[in-house]
């Protein structure tokens, strides 16, 4: 019994900063979109846009940054062009919308043309400010479309519609204009299994369509245009311009060009335009915008009371003058009411507070102009500005305005003092304000308490920001525009005390104010996306306190509706690919479902190259990647995912230092894989880190962390495995002592307490080891069954549970004899056995402990659990979709290795006991040469199918070859993690949609057993041109099966035939083979054990098919041996004295890797008559670089000149990798004379060494290059059929794989070759294939050639361990 894996915490997410869209970027999507797809709908009239827009976002994004900004002004103007002729009264609201656009656009051209004039840009944002903004009655100005700078153009190019808003930190007008909507909140997110709040930065409001009092905003446009142009040519001419050419209408239309002086004249005299009936009167001018937790959030910007003023426009010169009512923000005892406005008198003003003559310069600008030219003077002399507005402490405005200034002083320099000093302005503010006016001060001042309770975390300010907030809240009724404001920072403080606290009256309350929000931002609006966001977190909160799935079924809708409104450049994309990708990381780990589990990963990896190295969430996207990669491992046992999961992790801990908020949850999760990586691997140092991570962990999140639960989860499994290798009770009891508190911390309706309740039930049976206390092994069962009923069918832990319980039900079994404990054990381990969704290894590891006790038992269920176990093995090799390579190390070690065991030899064994001899035949077959086995499927006949159904043959093929090339895919060549993973992610998909359509062929008739097992009357007639002899090596009896194909099957039991003399014999050999002693030893050694070979397995065998089958001496026999019998060389078995006789004089051996293969290569084979003989390519490499010479290769290659026919020699520098290939994909016959390796670790990378190491010809490159013509093969080289010492029943050598390629027969060498060799043995095996003419040759007497050679060998008495060397495998 084994624990749950650790579980990693639920993974971090935090709200992400907004990317608000504009009237000109929707035209443009439509207009692309529009362009690239007919099928896109017309835009109907101009307010068609939007939602058409929203349509085609998606299909957009890489178009959005194609034009420039001429282009993009005159092709805005152009389809308003069109929609003004066809619509004239819509149209002209979007005309003054696209003017002010103009404008900008213009500005922007020329800003860049100027090298970024400060001066032009000052003006561009005025102009917006000034005019491109509805009015309302008493609101001043509404926001319009700003400029975001593209992450990562190359270039620095920027959206020409999109300028910098006043509310964005890059502004001049940060401070001084906050006009308008209401901006969406910072909404909650969560580390990776912390409930730290990280809120979000601002996400501001898009512009309305409608006007107030427009025809003063006309003229003033109008005048400020000119202001723009006169600006720019005043910085590239010498040469000022008069007030009157400014005004010169001609040089406006010259200027401006066609869209301008358009633009102009629909301005002269526009029409009235109604106001929206949601938007209200309201005293004051807000916005909202959230920072993060470490920085400042600016909830609204603080306005005065509006002034009572004469509402009477007024001209002065040229310039035009704003209704007072409208006027942006104003301090009311500074503006008279014949205030006029006018550019000139800023002039004196800047001077005098440059001089620092504070009072002057104060007076003469709060008389002469308004807040915009209050602020261009601030930024030329700020600390002149706050120590006038220092005079007039009573003012409640002037004290307002002096705490936004200092709340600017604390954005840039995050000080915390200018913080507290803040917060003193704004809470004396609100002591003045009247009924009417509090809820705008009530707002900042909470948020401003809320910045600083995330510097001190004193708990105070987070109560008395929530308390500012409710009283805001109910001065903004139904209707209020800044209602959705206030209902999103409420939730957010909210759900920042729920995460302190735990209270979830807090959390029920956040979320009732964000769902609330949700409709006052309805689809279009730019803030849709940020509370989607927010409501899709705290219901993912939720679930995590209350398990309740629905919850978390609506996070994940929530989170895919705002990723549709956040395309490719969206800075905010990255955080709504990282919370969707963590909700379906915890749906998947509820379900099971691995369509989940890729999404997420894929979600992850999207946001990665959204956070490159630098970005401060990076760690976050590491992170979750990492545990993502942990979970697919734990589904798939892919090594290459751990790996990778680790390393991501280990990247993400230095970027959290000590002291990082979320520096527990990346100890955690990397303790958690490296205990995993100890569970493969067995490495000790792996579960030391473990262990020492989750300490320090466990020291972060002291009583009361809401994620302290999971860290005492880890630290105990992980102390249960230091006690399975210490045996110190120690570590036992430490480890009962951490689950059992992290009971009590996960209480009924916890999601995870199922876990807990296993993990302590394993450690108190532990104990029950320890101790044989009875009732340790009860308290054990109740926890195993209590979390049975936490997990129902459908549930992912279903199955280790049921294990678990059938594990420790026969436990008690054994000591009460209570036959129902023994029943409910096997029925236990069954169910857990073919559960469909739970993880597979948790699957063998139930159908492993079923197998062992139903042995023991000699219980009737053990062919069911041989099955069960056989068919997971085949199941888990095609859904972990890894390469060959990676899928040869899962199964070479670590827990795959454990459990996959010898469950094909032990099945085997236990139907020839119970005589199903064509049943043992067919399980035999079923598990040897897995990896072979399953490319073999890929390649499966489909004729049969075709007829039937030509849609799945069509189907099922195109994935057949898709997995396959995948499979055979070098990914040492891929560059990046993201590559791998990309590529590990495809074949899944694709192994997932060919076990799908694989299901849906065995619904036709005829073809329910379609890529089954293959049934005993198609496997024997592999035997069709002599006996097939399988060796079965099991711990449960070895026997040997003759398959003939006249007679039934026949055993030959081997009593003697242990695994562990079968393995000494194997590590005799290796060894001497290995050290080659002097050739007397050499001799001595190996002929004891050709001896021992004889006697324990090949001499009664022979004896069977000599008297029994009466099979004629010289006979060609076929060995497949299983287990450590495959090293051995059967072939050359036999007594080695005077009297006795061996094998090598009794019958022809040949080997083959599985029947199946054997079969395939007999199949369809017919002699070809060729006058000029078999086309043959020869392969010669002397001088390889960095390896010995061979000297003998130029006389190898002088004995392959003189055969008969077509021969092509290939040799020294010609020899390269592309070369080979190719000549062998024309060749029927192929011989290597060259350097050959065995990888011992690796064996897909064993290889023939050529010219150079970087063109040896990999057994990869082989097995994945079609060989239509192939026949023979011949390996002059060594220990090219030396075979995996890991994995000896995969057969993986450079042999096999010759005859996996297409090559009917293949001679290869056992281990290292001797030179000399070479010669001899080529020119007596092609004298003998040569015998009878070249028409007559034909592959299948290759077997007896190679003995004629070995004979030659034999006949110069040359050491024993250089002829038995050669073997053949083949027909």
């Amino acid at each position: 019994m084994e624990p749950d894996i650790p579980a990693p915490e639920d993974m971090e997410r935090y709200t992400p900063r907004p990317n608000p869209g504009t009237a000109t970027a929707a035209r443009r999507i439509v207009d692309e979109a529009q362009r690239s797809d007919p099928s896109l709908p017309p835009a109907t009239s101009t307010t068609a846009y939007r939602p058409l827009a929203m349509y085609a976002l998606w299909r957009m994004q890489a178009l959005q940054a194609s034009k420039t900004s001429v282009e993009m002004f005159l092709m805005t103007f152009e389809y308003i062009e069109e929609a003004f002729i066809h619509h004239p009264e819509a149209a002209r609201s979007a005309m003054l919308d696209t003017a002010c656009e103009a404008f900008i656009i213009k500005a922007r051209a020329w800003e860049k043309k100027l090298r970024k004039s400060m001066l032009v840009e000052e003006k561009a944002r005025y102009a917006w400010l000034s005019l491109g903004h509805p009015l309302r009655k008493t609101d001043g100005l509404a926001p319009g479309p700003w400029r975001t700078e593209v992450q990562g153009d190359p270039n620095g190019t920027e959206h020409t519609d999109d300028l910098v808003h006043p509310n964005s930190p890059r502004s001049p007008l940060w401070n001084a204009i906050r006009p308008g909507e209401d901006n969406g909140v910072a909404g909650p997110s969560r580390t990776e299994g912390d409930h730290s709040v990280q809120p979000q930065r601002p996400e501001n409001a898009t512009r309305h369509s409608s006007l107030k009092n427009p025809s003063g905003v006309a003229r003033h446009m109008y005048a400020q245009a000119t202001e723009i142009i006169v600006q720019g040519e005043n910085l590239t001419s010498s040469e000022p311009m008069s007030t009157a050419e400014r005004m010169n209408p001609s040089y406006l239309r010259q200027m401006l060009g066609r869209m301008t002086s358009r633009a102009s004249r629909a301005l002269l005299d526009p029409p009235a335009f109604p106001q929206p009936p949601h938007i209200r009167s309201n005293p004051r001018n807000e916005a909202v915008s959230n920072g993060s937790a470490s920085e400042a959030r600016y909830n609204q910007m603080p306005v005065p009371n509006s002034p009572t003023a004469n509402s009477t426009p007024r001209r002065h010169g040229a310039s035009a003058i704003w209704d007072s009512k409208a006027l942006p923000i104003v301090p009311k005892t500074h503006l008279s009411s014949q205030s006029v406005i006018l550019d000139a008198d800023i002039g004196p003003a800047l001077e005098a507070i440059e001089q620092d003559q504070s009072d002057l310069g104060w007076c003469t600008l709060s008389e002469k102009t308004h807040l915009m030219h209050i602020d261009v003077a601030r930024k030329s002399s700020k600390p002149a500005i706050v120590k006038a507005w220092a005079h007039s402490e009573a003012d409640v405005d002037s004290i307002f305005l002096a705490a936004m200034y200092l709340w600017d002083e604390f954005e840039t320099s995050n000080n915390y003092d200018t913080l507290c000093k803040c917060i003193e302005k704004y809470t004396a503010a609100l002591s003045l304000c009247s009924i009417g006016d509090r809820s705008a001060t009530l707002n900042h001042l909470g948020s401003a308490l809320y910045v600083r309770f995330g510097r001190t975390g004193d708990m105070a300010d987070l109560v008395t920001s929530i308390k500012h907030h409710q009283e805001a809240l109910l001065l903004r009724p139904l209707g209020n525009p800044y209602r959705s404001a206030t209902l999103n920072n409420l939730g957010e403080a909210l759900y920042t005390r729920f995460g302190q606290t735990g209270d979830m009256a807090d959390l029920a309350a956040s979320i009732q104010y964000y769902e609330e929000a949700l409709p006052l931002h309805p689809i279009g609006h730019p803030f849709r996306p940020t509370t989607l966001n927010n409501i899709a977190s705290v219901l993912y909160t939720r679930f995590g306190q209350t398990g309740d799935i629905s919850d978390l079924i609506s996070s994940i809708k929530h989170h895919q509706e705002a990723l549709l409104f956040r395309p490719i450049d969206d800075p905010n994309r990255s955080m709504t690919l990282n919370n969707l990708g963590n909700a379906l990381y915890e749906r998947f780990k509820q379900t099971g479902d691995m369509a989940d589990l890729v999404a997420s990963m894929e979600y992850h990896q999207d946001a990665l190259p959204l956070r490159p190295t630098g970005h401060p969430d990076r760690s976050m996207t590491l992170g979750n990647l990492g545990l993502v990669l942990y979970a697919r491992f734990g589904q798939t046992g892919d090594m290459a995912d751990l790996t990778a999961s680790i390393r991501y992790l280990q990247e993400a801990l230095p970027l959290r230092p000590t002291g990082h908020p979320d520096r527990s949850a990346t100890l955690n999760n990397l303790g958690g894989a490296l205990y995993i990586r100890f569970g493969q691997s067995g490495e000790v140092a792996d579960l030391v880190a473990s262990i020492e991570y989750h300490e320090e962990a466990l020291s972060l999140r002291p009583k009361g962390h809401p994620d302290r639960s999971t860290t005492l989860n880890n630290l105990g499994t992980a102390l249960y495995s230091r006690f399975g290798l210490a045996s110190d009770m120690t570590y036992l009891l430490a480890s009962i002592q951490y689950h059992q508190e992290a009971l009590t911390l996960r209480p009924t309706g916890h999601p995870e307490r199922s876990m807990t309740l296993n993990n302590l039930g394993i450690s108190i049976y532990a104990r029950f080891g320890q101790t044989s206390d009875m009732k340790d092994l009860g308290a054990s069962i109740q926890h195993y069954q209590d979390a049975l009923l936490l997990c129902p069918i459908g549930h992912p832990r279903r199955s280790v549970t049921l294990n678990n319980i059938g594990t420790a039900l026969y436990a008690r079994f054994r000591r009460t004899s209570d036959t129902a404990d023994r029943k409910n054990s096997f029925q236990c381990y069954g169910e857990a056995a073919e559960h469909d969704l739970s993880p597979l290894a948790d699957r063998l590891l139930a159908s492993n402990n079923w197998i062992d006790s139903a042995v023991e038992q000699s219980d009737e269920s053990l062919g069911n659990a041989y099955a069960s176990a056989m068919d997971l093995l085949d199941r888990s090799l095609l859904l972990a979709a890894s390469s060959m390579s990676d899928s040869h190390a899962r199964l070479a070690r670590g827990r795959f290795k454990d459990q996959r065991r010898a469950i094909t030899e032990d099945a085997t064994a236990y139907a020839i006991k119970n005589r199903q001899l064509n049943t043992a035949v067919e399980v035999f077959e079923r598990g040897r040469a897995l990896l072979f086995t399953q490319l073999g499927k890929y390649k499966t006949c489909l004729d049969d199918l075709e007829t039937e159904s030509s849609s799945l043959t069509n189907q099922f093929r195109t994935l057949s070859v898709a997995l396959e090339a995948s499979t055979l895919s070098d990914e040492a060549g891929m560059e990046g993690e993201a590559s791998v993973g990309d590529q590990v992610g495809r074949r899944q998909k694709l192994a997932a949609a060919w076990e799908r359509t694989l299901a849906e062929i065995r619904l036709l008739k005829g073809f329910e057993n379609f890529l089954r097992v293959t049934p005993f009357s198609q496997l024997r007639e592999a035997a069709s041109d002599g006996p097939v002899v399988l060796v079965n090596i099991s711990q449960y009896g070895s026997d040997a099966i003759i398959i003939h194909k006249t007679v039934e099957p026949v055993s030959i039991p081997l009593p003697d035939a242990t695994p562990a003399a079968v393995e000494a014999l194997v590590r005799t050999l290796n060894r001497t083979t290995t050290t080659r002693p002097e050739p007397y030893e050499s001799d001595r050694i190996l002929s004891n054990i050709l001896q021992d070979i004889w006697r324990i397995i090949a001499q009664p065998i022979v004896s069977h098919l000599s008297t029994k089958l009466r099979l004629p001496l010289g006979s060609q026999i076929w060995w497949i041996p299983t287990s450590f019998a495959c090293q051995l060389p059967l072939h050359a078995a036999g007594s080695y004295n005077p009297s006795g006789r061996n094998l090598a004089d009794l019958f022809v051996s040949s080997y083959a890797p599985t029947i199946s293969s054997l079969r395939r290569a007999r199949a369809g084979y017919r002699p070809l008559k060729r006058a000029s003989g078999p086309p043959i390519l020869v392969v010669a490499q002397s001088a390889a670089q960095g390896a010995p010479p061979l000297p003998q290769v130029p006389h190898e290659v002088a004995v392959m000149r003189l055969l008969p026919g077509q021969v092509t020699i290939v040799e020294e520098d010609e020899c390269t990798r592309d070369v080979v290939l190719g000549g062998m994909a024309k060749t029927a016959w192929a011989h290597f004379a060259c350097h050959g390796k065995q990888h011992l670790t690796e064996p897909f990378k064993s290889h023939f060494l050529l010219h150079t190491p970087r063109e040896s010809l990999t057994l990869l490159d082989i097995i994945k290059h079609g060989l239509p013509h192939a026949e023979l093969a011949v390996l002059s080289a060594c220990h090219s059929a030396a075979g995996d010492k890991s994995t000896p029943d995969e057969v993986i050598h450079l042999t096999a794989g010759m005859l996996f390629a297409g090559f009917r027969d293949v001679v290869g060498t056992m281990w290292a070759m001797t030179d000399e060799d070479g010669p001899m043995v080529a020119k007596e095996f092609y004298e003998h294939m040569f015998r009878n003419g070249l028409e007559q040759v034909d592959c299948r007497d290759s077997a007896k050639a190679l003995v004629k050679a070995v004979r030659l060998l034999r006949r110069k008495r040359v050491p024993l361990e250089r002829w038995i060397n050669f073997v053949h495998y083949g027909i």
